[in-house]
């Protein structure tokens, strides 16, 4: 399996793929080392979690360069990727630490008395993580730091496009002291007979996967019933009303918008405006866009690189083509170099559109004013998905009235919108996940609790 750098197209690590008998001894090391991390000492746990977050830091530059080149991502942001990434390993040993059972009393009726209940936690079981290409080295880090300090093992199965860091990460692991195959990776392009394989396993307890709704399905029709931690892709809105901080306003959202947005599984696609701060705003957002450098993503200045792929880049251009023909205006790029496409703001694509509600890959953005915050609350929540919405006013009451509202999991009021902390639970409607986010709350979604009775 061959991954090239994104830009120059240039041989990066050539990776053997997993065959179906190795399939099945990762399958086999994985369920000897959760039998054995069941009788680790936590003292032993903490300090290899430690252990791993201090050889991220370490290794920090080449695992960023590794990034930049896999995926396309800038290497100035594939720095802050590692950085978090060694974050979560930390925070996952201090909350190995503290993890602890529960005293119950049974004395509510009659039946309870003379008795006392006592609660622990128990690991589900070996943990099978699919995953695409966008941040491969953060996505893996928060499952695997969650998965091993709750004491259960590991499988990554990262993109084929971008296998290189989460190889790195593994490597990492297994300088640690957890026990050999706690920490393991399957390199497989696709859907096929590995992956049918390991997913299908009844020695997989719990089921993780990042990425798109038929992928997801299709995991679930195949593995049955297990435990789910599924994080489905989607797109979100940001709503700006005009007594915002309008140049601020601008900032955060170009980041988030374009900055971020080919890195991203839920990248900020759409804006809804204040019809009296229109005009202002649209021209404000393509000043700032257009100072934004593309190009290389291992020269530190660059704020956009390369797209995954070729056919990504055809898939965006032909978006941007189609958004033309149905009366949308470009106002910013719509231009390509090679896998690189510039940042795009385009208006005047219908709220009702097949393409104003479903997902656009890469740098693009499409716009729209709105003269109703009850209105810009109805078009936001008649998207199909969306892990955030952004919300820009200076004015409470409004922003509670949109926040009680909106259907998203996160509101982020004033801020970048795709600002989501690791530590924050995101549980949401459903749409987008089917778990709780963050280290502690993976940590509760990855075990379950068992009770000892005793009478008195």
């Amino acid at each position: 399996m061959m991954v090239r750098s994104k830009y120059s197209d240039s041989k990066l690590m050539e990776i053997r793929e997993t065959t179906l008998p190795e399939a099945r001894n990762i399958i086999q090391r994985s369920t000897d080392s959760y039998r054995e991390l069941q009788e680790m000492p936590g003292f032993r746990i903490y300090d290899s979690l430690f252990d791993i977050s201090e050889a991220l830091e370490r290794d920090s530059s080449s695992l960023s360069e590794t990034i930049a080149q896999e995926t396309g991502k800038p290497v100035k942001l594939a720095r802050e990727e590692v950085e978090v990434a060694s974050q979560l390993f930390r925070e996952a040993a201090e909350e190995a630490k503290n993890r602890h059972g529960t005293t119950l009393s049974m004395d509510w009726d009659k039946s309870g008395l003379n008795r006392t209940a006592y609660s622990s936690w128990i690991s589900s079981g070996p943990l099978l993580y699919l995953y695409s290409y966008h941040s491969p080295l953060l996505s893996a880090s928060l499952r695997a730091a969650a998965a091993l300090a709750s004491r259960n093992s590991v499988i990554l199965k990262p993109s084929s496009q971008a296998p290189v860091s989460s190889k790195m990460l593994v490597d990492l692991g297994s300088r640690s002291d957890f026990p050999a195959g706690s920490l393991q990776a399957a390199f497989t392009p696709g859907f096929g007979n590995v992956t049918k394989f390991l997913v299908d396993s009844r020695e997989v307890k719990v089921l993780a996967f990042s990425g798109n709704w038929s992928t997801a399905n299709r995991i679930s029709s195949i593995a049955g019933i297990k435990k789910y931690i599924m994080e489905i892709y989607g797109n979100a809105t940001a709503i700006v009303w005009n007594d915002a901080d309008l140049d601020t306003a601008a900032e955060q959202i170009v980041r988030s918008a374009f900055v971020t947005s080919t890195h991203t599984g839920h990248h900020l696609q759409r804006i809804l405006i204040h019809t009296e701060a229109y005009e202002y705003f649209k021209n404000r957002i393509a000043e700032v866009a257009s100072h934004l450098r593309c190009g290389d993503p291992m020269d530190a200045e660059t704020d956009i690189g390369p797209m995954i792929s070729t056919e990504e880049a055809d898939s965006t251009q032909n978006i941007i083509n189609l958004a033309s023909s149905l009366g949308g205006t470009v106002i910013l790029g719509g231009k390509r170099e090679g896998n690189v496409v510039q940042p795009t703001l385009i208006e005047g694509i219908s709220t009702s559109s097949y393409l104003w509600n479903n997902d656009v890959p890469g740098a693009l953005v499409l716009i729209n004013p709105i003269s109703s915050m009850a209105e810009a609350v109805k078009t936001a929540n008649e998207c199909s998905s969306g892990l955030y919405t952004g919300l820009f006013t200076s004015d409470l009451n409004l922003a509670l009235f949109a926040g009680e509202r909106l259907q998203t999991p996160m509101i982020v009021v004033n801020d970048y919108p795709d600002f989501l902390p690791a530590k924050l639970p995101l549980s949401g409607t459903g749409k987008n996940w089917t778990f709780r986010n963050g280290v502690s709350y993976l940590m509760d979604e990855m075990s379950g609790t068992r009770e000892m009775m005793i009478k008195r």
